[in-house]
């Protein structure tokens, strides 16, 4: 027994055989590190998981990264032993939930022609989802290669959705 808390108050009270589950933080996979490229795609909800992957990358690796913040001011510098390139989207917060400011730039983008690329988008969860379809459809990616994840929804309370088919 510890200072009081949630645990504590639920040991105080627990009879024998009782169990009690604890989980968080969220954990999340790990990319694989054998890829001739990465494109990382999302909104200020995913900058912590792109920062992240990107310092988990090999020197040498080409990334790309697509961001989306209310402005310059928001804009980050990640570390990385890779090849970054970050194409930063700004847009108000008003319009956060909006696919279009993304997806536009994602459109924009010339992705390598040769090797192996794998592709990560994380935020709004209609966003990404049309981000990977936008991915599979019209650029032709494997999909096995393209993860895409909603970390939030305007009105929802804590989601998370996985757009993997």
């Amino acid at each position: 027994m510890h200072d009081a808390g949630p645990a504590t108050d639920w040991a105080a009270q627990a009879a024998s055989g009782q169990q009690l589950a604890v989980g968080g933080p969220r954990g999340s996979f790990v990319v694989p590190d054998d890829f001739d490229w990465y494109l990382f795609i999302g909104d200020e909800t995913a900058l912590p998981a792109i920062g992240r992957r990107l310092e988990e990358l090999r020197g040498g690796t080409r990334a790309i990264v697509v961001a989306a913040v209310a402005g310059p001011d928001e804009e980050q510098t990640f570390q990385s032993n890779a090849d970054v390139e970050t194409v930063w989207v700004h847009r108000p917060l008003s319009r956060a939930d909006e696919a279009a400011p993304l997806l536009d730039a994602v459109r924009a983008l010339t992705l390598p022609k040769t090797g192996d690329g794998y592709a990560w988008a994380a935020g709004e969860s209609q966003t990404a989802k049309l981000l990977r379809r936008h991915l599979v459809d019209e650029r032709g990616l494997d999909k096995a290669w393209i993860k895409a994840a909603g970390y939030w929804r305007r009105g929802a309370v804590s989601i998370h959705e996985t757009h993997n088919d």
